[in-house]
């Protein structure tokens, strides 16, 4: 049987998804894959063999061979270097912020007001690379890919729902419970206000009385210095019942695995909407949130808004305030048994098995797929 051959390219920063990939397809017999990866990305992809990987400045140096599919792992720059390989490969391009690269949405003003730290390099992708014109050459990528179904659900309405695939790269790896007096809240991701609502945290976090000792774990670097305040604040307030902890630096990888597999629950405070490249994005409709793959990966329950959309698992969502405050003052070790008492139902929607053989079929799909 002749493998059909792969290759990724990733320029940007989606590292931890190229890890996945690997993990997808590493004994799949159908296929042969290798990784071209910016030389930026070299201590991000340690995981991955050295015989699937090479390392380039640009384009450029990526040699167009006979490739059956190329994946475009991260689309949102480099627009015309795109050209050629669009020209002469079947390509499937995984967009992340679909009003940006997909919908051609503009810019806000606001977010051009209020996102100063990145404003002369925001300003010279714009103006230099033009971008806001570039991005349309996604029309000739042959397929679309996004990571979750609710944002194909979302993007059916305007685009037609055969250039769009969906890529489920999330499976279980492990699922566990610890039965100590303490419960763990874990907060996943970077501690970011532009992401999270950490104001509704704090907010939350100051009015417990609960009735078991509670932890909420900041799982993520804080670089934000309001944001680091208020923690160290939050710590000094705190009862004998509430203890919060939080990271100033990166979270290696190995500790932030150890620390969300002993958590007894996911909190995911994400705003509803967020921007990029400052056009406005909304989470769970034109952007995925990594929030999504920790719940999976690891088998925990998640605290969700109710504007994030279901994504096939396990979550509690709130309203406001006043709901939280009651869901983490009511907690208690039966409380969290019952949650995950029927936690197997979601887990056996992404095994590993099952996974692998979606992302195979769809791959073969795409592959075959005349054009």
């Amino acid at each position: 049987m002749k493998k059909k051959k792969i290759a990724f390219i990733e320029l940007e920063t989606h590292a931890t998804i190229l890890i996945k990939w690997h993990e997808l397809l590493i004994d799949i017999p159908e296929f042969e894959y290798h990784f071209f990866l910016h030389y930026k990305l070299k201590d991000k992809v340690e995981k991955l063999p050295d015989s699937k990987k090479t390392f380039i400045n640009s384009l450029d140096e990526f040699k167009i061979d006979t490739y059956d599919l190329i994946i475009v792992n991260t689309f949102h720059r480099h627009f015309q270097d795109f050209n050629e390989i669009f020209k002469s490969n079947k390509v499937l391009c995984i967009l992340h912020n679909l009003n940006f690269s997909l919908f051609f949405k503009s810019i806000s003003l606001k977010n051009v007001i209020t996102e100063k730290q990145q404003f002369l390099y925001f300003l010279k992708l714009y103006i230099k690379e033009r971008i806001s014109r570039s991005r349309r050459i996604i029309s000739k990528s042959d397929f679309i890919a996004v990571l979750s179904k609710t944002l194909k659900d979302y993007s059916s309405v305007k685009i037609p729902d055969n250039r769009i695939e969906v890529l489920n790269l999330n499976y279980n790896k492990s699922h566990s419970i610890e039965s100590s007096d303490k419960l763990k809240v874990v907060i996943p991701g970077n501690v970011s206000s532009k992401r999270k609502d950490f104001s509704l945290v704090f907010d939350v976090i100051s009015q417990l009385n609960p009735v078991s000792k509670l932890e909420f774990i900041f799982l993520g670097s804080t670089r934000e210095i309001k944001l680091k305040e208020k923690l160290m604040l939050l710590e000094t307030k705190n009862s004998n019942k509430v203890a919060t902890t939080f990271f100033e630096n990166y979270v290696p990888e190995k500790e932030y695995n150890r620390i969300i597999s002993s958590a007894d629950i996911l909190f995911c405070p994400i705003k509803s909407k967020t921007s990029f490249y400052w056009v406005d994005e909304f989470y769970g409709k034109t952007k995925v949130s990594g929030n999504e793959s920790d719940c999976i990966t690891y088998g925990k329950v998640g605290v969700f808004p109710e504007s994030y959309p279901n994504f096939n698992w396990k979550t509690i969502t709130y309203k406001n305030k006043d709901q939280l405050v009651q869901l983490f003052n009511n907690l208690d070790r039966d409380s969290i048994s019952d949650l995950y008492a029927n936690i197997d139902t979601f887990i056996s929607r992404y095994t590993l098995n099952k996974v692998k053989k979606d992302i195979k079929d769809t791959l073969l799909t795409v592959i075959n797929t005349n054009d």
